[in-house]
């Protein structure tokens, strides 16, 4: 006779019974849950960056269909993927998260996108350029404080594709994060203008002078150069003295003053980190 093992048949008997108090369990909850309404909903909306793009009303529009609300739903009724998906429709939202607390609370955190450049085109249509390098559109809410491009740039947006299509936007995305990156340059340069021949203009808010930047070659060393002579120049002669301060040539810094005064040739020599027999970097005065 077949000797029967029954420590084997007491840890099926285990499982089995666990699993069916499982199912129970499952069964239950699932039934309460179906029982559970959504009592109220909390939005949050990411203002690190002092952005206000879209408000609380702004998302409960999208939330809730026309006459409609959430407020007193079956909770397992709410398409809370749905909704996310919805959310991050929106221009101005970045990422969405969307769920239901076991206590009925619909809870909606929101992400905006973060803009750093403005872009005016020549045909004044204006844009911007957030963080990752996507176009977005303005807002009649709130106009953000940042770095803004004009002149002879073509690029325009169609409020669909918000890719950047053409390289000079590039590059001036490429700048602004150069500009953002350096806390000095961060507070001075307020505008980034395009001449007809693509050279880029910066506009700083101190000093009336433009500085004639070229193209974004070099753009870390450029703007080193422009520091020492800003250092070591703009004290002796003044910050009103000069009319362009041009460094979009490699190894020369070149000023255009605003009177025929006689003013000091400054030599940055080694400050400037280039080779020795082109250190002494001429700043010439072009009188005008």
């Amino acid at each position: 006779m077949k000797k029967i093992n029954w420590k084997l048949i007491g840890i099926v008997s285990l499982w089995v019974i666990g699993l069916s108090a499982t199912v129970v369990s499952l069964a239950f909850t699932e039934v309460r849950q179906q029982s559970v309404l959504c009592k109220k909903i909390e939005i949050n909306i990411n203002r690190e960056d002092e952005n206000y793009f879209i408000n609380k009303q702004d998302v409960l529009k999208i939330l809730f269909s026309p006459g409609d609300s959430l407020i007193g739903t079956p909770i397992h009724r709410i398409p809370v993927s749905l909704l996310e998906r919805l959310l991050k429709l929106n221009k101005y939202v970045d990422d969405a998260d969307v769920y239901i607390d076991i206590k009925g609370k619909l809870q909606v955190n929101i992400v905006q996108r973060k803009p750093m450049l403005r872009i005016m085109n020549e045909v004044q249509q204006s844009f911007y350029i957030d963080e990752k390098g996507g176009k977005m559109p303005l807002s009649t809410l709130y106009s953000a404080n940042v770095l803004i491009a004009n002149g002879s740039i073509t690029e325009q947006y169609n409020g669909i594709n918000d890719s950047i299509s053409t390289a000079l936007v590039r590059s001036l995305f490429y700048l602004s994060n150069v500009i953002r990156a350096d806390k000095f340059w961060n507070a001075q340069i307020e505008q980034i203008y395009i001449e007809p021949n693509q050279d880029i203009v910066l506009i700083p808010r101190l000093g009336d002078h433009k500085i004639i930047f070229g193209d974004t070659s070099n753009a870390n060393e450029k703007f080193e150069n422009l520091l020492v002579f800003y250092q070591k120049a703009l004290p002796k002669v003044g910050w009103q003295t000069y009319h362009t301060i041009n460094v979009k040539f490699k190894g020369q810094l070149v000023c255009s003053r605003r009177d025929k005064a006689e003013l000091p040739v400054i030599s940055l020599n080694d400050s400037l980190k280039i080779p020795t027999d082109t250190a002494n970097l001429k700043i010439e005065d072009k009188k005008l």
